[in-house]
């Protein structure tokens, strides 16, 4: 089907099914590469593109839902005035390290520029939390454990904010479990303890007042969002011994991995948890 859709103020017609991404409108049939593919569920930052000036995740935007809105991507951003000082920032600066990720960053940073041309660290934190480097800036922790017949390994990555408030960004996961029968099976335990615990060694405080829990539902008890929540990969080693347990063992080897990690980005050792962000500030 046709579209027509305007980039970097030029209208332009693409032949395409309208439920392709226009992540790869941009870059297979435009050629226009300047905007990255990353994680592809809209979680790393590094296809950020302006849909009206709105910073948007191209990913996972159909070409359909464009309509007469107008797109604007790196190629064009240094002929916006936002867009010009950010670059300009950037080269002074040597902000660059391996680049892959700085289309989607000077995107987020232009349009908080944009609408907001004099913002302070809780406005930059919140605007800039999305976006992902993958460049070692980022703490890295490890947890080993074997339980249940199972073996597992965790690896997080960690941002720890002036604020000290604590980004997990990407938990990656070897287990040995001996014989699967079932790997989807595994991979969504996995998935889902690593969210689980997160929320616990993020958010998860149970307070009492005059001897009654003061936490009674999701208002005033923090869960993980799907804004805040990592990419998370999961490695299933091949192995032929027995099944062992695949349910708890997620869960235990998150908060000592986030912990090491948050140890690695600011030499603080953290003794309780949730964490602390008053510990972590300014760290």
């Amino acid at each position: 089907m046709a579209y027509e859709i305007k980039v970097n103020g030029v209208v332009r017609t693409v032949e395409v099914d309208g439920d392709i991404p226009v992540l790869w409108v941009l870059r297979d049939v435009l050629g226009m590469t300047g905007t990255k593919f990353g994680c592809g569920v809209g979680l790393c930052g590094a296809c950020t593109i302006h849909v009206d000036g709105y910073p948007t995740r191209s990913c996972l935007t159909p070409v359909e839902r464009i309509g007469t809105s107008a797109i604007t991507i790196i190629e064009a951003i240094r002929d916006t005035p936002a867009g010009s000082k950010i670059q300009k920032a950037w080269l002074d600066l040597e902000v660059v390290q391996c680049g892959y990720c700085q289309s989607g960053q000077i995107m987020s940073a232009s349009a908080l520029l944009a609408t907001n041309p004099h913002p302070d660290d809780a406005d930059i934190n919140a605007a800039m939390v999305g976006n992902v480097c993958r460049c070692g800036t980022y703490g890295r922790g490890v947890s080993v454990e074997f339980v249940f017949g199972c073996y597992m390994a965790q690896v997080a990555e960690v941002s720890v904010l002036k604020s000290g408030a604590v980004r997990v960004q990407r938990v990656v996961c070897a287990v040995d479990c001996g014989t699967v029968v079932n790997p989807d099976t595994v991979r969504a335990q996995v998935e889902s303890a690593i969210m689980f615990d997160t929320t616990a060694a993020l958010h998860g405080e149970i307070t009492l007042k005059n001897g009654r829990v003061e936490q009674d539902n999701f208002g005033n008890y923090q869960i993980l969002r799907i804004t805040d929540a990592p990419v998370v990969e999961v490695h299933i080693v091949k192995s032929a011994e027995p099944p062992g347990g695949m349910g708890e063992p997620g869960t235990a080897a998150v908060a000592p991995a986030i912990t090491n990690a948050v140890f690695a980005a600011t030499g603080k050792r953290l003794r309780r948890l949730p964490i602390d962000v008053a510990q972590l500030k300014s760290a």
